[in-house]
Protein backbone atom coordinates (compact mmCIF):
# COMPACT_ATOMS: atom_id res chain seq x y z
CA UNK A 1 0.00 0.00 0.00
CA UNK A 2 1.57 3.74 -0.85
CA UNK A 3 1.67 6.31 1.15
CA UNK A 4 -1.23 7.81 -0.25
CA UNK A 5 -3.50 5.45 0.02
CA UNK A 6 -2.25 4.75 3.77
CA UNK A 7 -3.07 8.61 4.55
CA UNK A 8 -6.63 8.13 2.95
CA UNK A 9 -7.47 4.71 4.83
CA UNK A 10 -6.14 6.74 8.11
CA UNK A 11 -8.67 9.90 7.45
CA UNK A 12 -11.56 7.27 6.75
CA UNK A 13 -10.85 5.52 10.20
CA UNK A 14 -10.38 8.91 11.86
CA UNK A 15 -13.60 9.93 10.80
CA UNK A 16 -15.76 6.67 11.57
CA UNK A 17 -14.60 6.71 14.71
CA UNK A 18 -15.40 10.22 15.12
CA UNK A 19 -18.77 9.63 14.15
CA UNK A 20 -19.00 6.51 16.59
CA UNK A 21 -17.99 8.40 19.33
CA UNK A 22 -20.59 11.24 18.65
CA UNK A 23 -23.43 8.47 18.45
CA UNK A 24 -22.21 6.69 21.87
CA UNK A 25 -22.15 10.26 23.45
CA UNK A 26 -25.81 11.16 22.23
CA UNK A 27 -26.93 7.85 23.52
CA UNK A 28 -25.57 8.15 26.95
CA UNK A 29 -27.71 11.12 27.00
CA UNK A 30 -30.96 10.78 29.32
CA UNK A 31 -33.90 10.34 27.69
CA UNK A 32 -36.55 12.79 27.05
CA UNK A 33 -40.41 11.37 28.19
CA UNK A 34 -43.85 12.93 26.99
CA UNK A 35 -46.13 13.62 30.21
CA UNK A 36 -49.57 14.58 30.88
CA UNK A 37 -49.69 18.21 32.01
CA UNK A 38 -52.36 19.06 34.56
CA UNK A 39 -53.67 22.53 34.22
CA UNK A 40 -53.99 22.69 37.47
CA UNK A 41 -49.91 22.16 38.44
CA UNK A 42 -49.74 25.13 36.05
CA UNK A 43 -48.69 28.50 36.87
CA UNK A 44 -50.20 30.32 34.62
CA UNK A 45 -52.34 29.99 31.91
CA UNK A 46 -52.40 32.98 29.12
CA UNK A 47 -55.05 32.63 26.11
CA UNK A 48 -54.61 34.01 22.55
CA UNK A 49 -57.61 34.63 20.25
CA UNK A 50 -58.13 36.02 16.74
CA UNK A 51 -61.26 38.08 16.69
CA UNK A 52 -63.61 38.97 13.35
CA UNK A 53 -65.32 42.13 13.76
CA UNK A 54 -67.57 42.75 11.04
CA UNK A 55 -69.50 46.20 9.97
CA UNK A 56 -70.71 48.19 7.04
CA UNK A 57 -71.17 51.73 6.66
CA UNK A 58 -73.07 54.09 3.97
CA UNK A 59 -72.17 57.63 3.34
CA UNK A 60 -74.93 59.31 1.41
CA UNK A 61 -73.07 62.98 0.04
CA UNK A 62 -75.29 65.40 -0.86
CA UNK A 63 -75.05 68.08 -4.08
CA UNK A 64 -72.67 66.05 -5.20
CA UNK A 65 -72.22 68.23 -8.48
CA UNK A 66 -71.98 71.06 -6.32
CA UNK A 67 -68.50 70.20 -4.64
CA UNK A 68 -65.48 72.15 -5.51
CA UNK A 69 -62.29 70.65 -4.45
CA UNK A 70 -59.54 70.98 -6.76
CA UNK A 71 -58.23 67.82 -7.87
CA UNK A 72 -55.86 66.54 -4.74
CA UNK A 73 -58.21 67.94 -2.17
CA UNK A 74 -60.23 65.60 -0.03
CA UNK A 75 -63.26 66.03 2.37
CA UNK A 76 -63.80 62.96 5.22
CA UNK A 77 -66.96 60.90 5.99
CA UNK A 78 -68.59 61.37 9.54
CA UNK A 79 -66.29 58.67 11.61
CA UNK A 80 -67.69 54.77 11.87
CA UNK A 81 -67.32 52.11 14.06
CA UNK A 82 -68.49 49.02 15.18
CA UNK A 83 -70.54 48.18 17.78
CA UNK A 84 -67.96 46.37 19.98
CA UNK A 85 -67.09 47.49 23.16
CA UNK A 86 -63.42 48.18 22.22
CA UNK A 87 -64.70 51.06 19.38
CA UNK A 88 -61.87 51.40 16.56
CA UNK A 89 -63.14 54.61 14.66
CA UNK A 90 -62.64 55.01 10.71
CA UNK A 91 -63.22 57.39 8.09
CA UNK A 92 -63.76 57.32 4.04
CA UNK A 93 -61.77 60.10 2.47
CA UNK A 94 -62.99 61.15 -0.64
CA UNK A 95 -61.50 62.91 -3.31
CA UNK A 96 -64.11 64.81 -5.73
CA UNK A 97 -61.59 65.44 -8.21
CA UNK A 98 -58.89 62.35 -7.71
CA UNK A 99 -55.70 62.58 -5.65
CA UNK A 100 -53.59 63.20 -8.93
CA UNK A 101 -55.94 62.82 -11.43
CA UNK A 102 -58.94 65.39 -11.77
CA UNK A 103 -60.94 63.16 -13.85
CA UNK A 104 -61.70 60.26 -11.17
CA UNK A 105 -62.91 60.18 -8.15
CA UNK A 106 -60.64 59.01 -5.86
CA UNK A 107 -61.78 56.66 -2.30
CA UNK A 108 -59.86 55.75 0.82
CA UNK A 109 -60.30 54.05 4.10
CA UNK A 110 -58.80 55.08 6.96
CA UNK A 111 -57.82 54.01 10.80
CA UNK A 112 -58.71 57.01 12.75
CA UNK A 113 -59.00 56.73 16.44
CA UNK A 114 -58.94 53.03 19.09
CA UNK A 115 -57.00 51.42 21.33
CA UNK A 116 -54.93 49.73 19.31
CA UNK A 117 -51.53 51.24 17.60
CA UNK A 118 -52.18 49.09 14.26
CA UNK A 119 -55.56 47.20 12.80
CA UNK A 120 -55.51 44.64 10.38
CA UNK A 121 -58.41 44.47 8.51
CA UNK A 122 -60.31 43.64 4.89
CA UNK A 123 -62.14 45.71 3.48
CA UNK A 124 -64.34 46.55 0.17
CA UNK A 125 -65.08 50.04 -0.65
CA UNK A 126 -68.28 50.51 -3.48
CA UNK A 127 -69.78 53.34 -5.42
CA UNK A 128 -73.42 52.69 -5.94
CA UNK A 129 -75.77 53.63 -8.34
CA UNK A 130 -79.16 55.61 -7.44
CA UNK A 131 -80.71 51.97 -6.80
CA UNK A 132 -78.23 51.30 -4.40
CA UNK A 133 -76.57 48.23 -6.48
CA UNK A 134 -72.73 48.29 -6.40
CA UNK A 135 -71.33 49.36 -9.84
CA UNK A 136 -68.07 50.15 -8.57
CA UNK A 137 -65.99 47.81 -5.72
CA UNK A 138 -62.55 47.79 -4.94
CA UNK A 139 -61.36 45.97 -1.93
CA UNK A 140 -58.11 44.57 -0.33
CA UNK A 141 -56.39 43.43 3.06
CA UNK A 142 -54.53 46.15 4.53
CA UNK A 143 -52.18 46.75 8.45
CA UNK A 144 -53.76 50.55 9.39
CA UNK A 145 -52.62 52.69 11.79
CA UNK A 146 -53.19 55.95 13.66
CA UNK A 147 -50.75 57.81 11.42
CA UNK A 148 -52.57 58.09 8.71
CA UNK A 149 -52.38 55.03 6.55
CA UNK A 150 -55.49 54.73 4.19
CA UNK A 151 -56.18 52.26 1.19
CA UNK A 152 -58.15 52.47 -1.15
CA UNK A 153 -58.53 53.58 -4.76
CA UNK A 154 -57.00 56.56 -6.69
CA UNK A 155 -59.35 56.36 -9.35
CA UNK A 156 -62.31 54.13 -8.50
CA UNK A 157 -64.35 55.69 -11.24
CA UNK A 158 -64.71 58.50 -13.84
CA UNK A 159 -66.14 61.70 -12.62
CA UNK A 160 -67.60 62.17 -16.00
CA UNK A 161 -69.45 58.56 -15.24
CA UNK A 162 -70.93 59.82 -12.20
CA UNK A 163 -71.97 62.94 -13.05
CA UNK A 164 -73.57 62.33 -16.56
CA UNK A 165 -77.59 61.36 -15.52
CA UNK A 166 -77.50 58.69 -18.42
CA UNK A 167 -75.55 56.82 -15.77
CA UNK A 168 -78.17 57.00 -12.92
CA UNK A 169 -75.14 56.94 -10.40
CA UNK A 170 -76.62 59.76 -8.25
CA UNK A 171 -79.92 60.14 -6.95
CA UNK A 172 -81.20 63.70 -6.48
CA UNK A 173 -77.84 64.71 -6.75
CA UNK A 174 -76.41 61.93 -3.56
CA UNK A 175 -73.62 60.18 -4.20
CA UNK A 176 -73.70 56.83 -2.46
CA UNK A 177 -70.61 54.80 -1.50
CA UNK A 178 -70.75 51.78 0.52
CA UNK A 179 -67.83 49.94 3.08
CA UNK A 180 -67.50 46.94 4.50
CA UNK A 181 -64.82 46.06 6.71
CA UNK A 182 -63.67 43.32 9.15
CA UNK A 183 -61.27 43.99 11.25
CA UNK A 184 -58.74 40.87 12.59
CA UNK A 185 -58.66 41.73 16.23
CA UNK A 186 -56.02 39.43 18.17
CA UNK A 187 -57.05 39.49 22.04
CA UNK A 188 -54.84 38.09 25.00
CA UNK A 189 -55.70 37.41 28.24
CA UNK A 190 -54.51 35.50 31.67
CA UNK A 191 -56.39 33.29 32.78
Amino acid sequence: MDQDTACKSFRSTKELLGHLCLLLFISSLPRLTLATVSTSDVDQIGFTQIKLVKFSYLWRVQNFSLYAEAKGEQFNSPPFFSEESERYNWNLLLYPRGISNGNYLSVFLQYVTGNALRVKAEYKISILNSSYDEIQTIGAFGTFDRNGVKYGSPSIIGRDYVLNATNHVLRNDELAIYAEVTEFRIIQRPK
